[in-house]
């Protein structure tokens, strides 16, 4: 099973404080993002989709259910 997941770059780089002045912010992937992930920018480059194969569910109920952690790393650029 996958999971697919849109990061708004945009939005956190208002986050931050900083105003954006036409366009969309600069960014760069950092060396600490988990290699599971799969990046693609069909909707632009500052909302890229972020997809992960997770494990099956658990087949009852009171099944454990396994914890994923990923790690997105990157680098907002030219904001002043």
């Amino acid at each position: 099973m996958a999971l697919d997941i849109v990061e708004q770059l945009n939005r956190l780089a208002v986050e931050y404080g900083r105003s954006l002045h036409g366009g969309d912010v600069e960014w760069t992937l950092g060396e600490g993002t988990s290699k599971e992930i799969r990046i693609h920018t069909e909707r632009g480059g500052a909302s890229p989709t972020l997809t992960v194969d997770l494990p099956p569910a658990p087949h009852s109920a009171d099944g454990k259910v396994e914890k994923r952690t990923f790690i997105l790393h990157v680098t907002l650029k030219n904001l002043w």
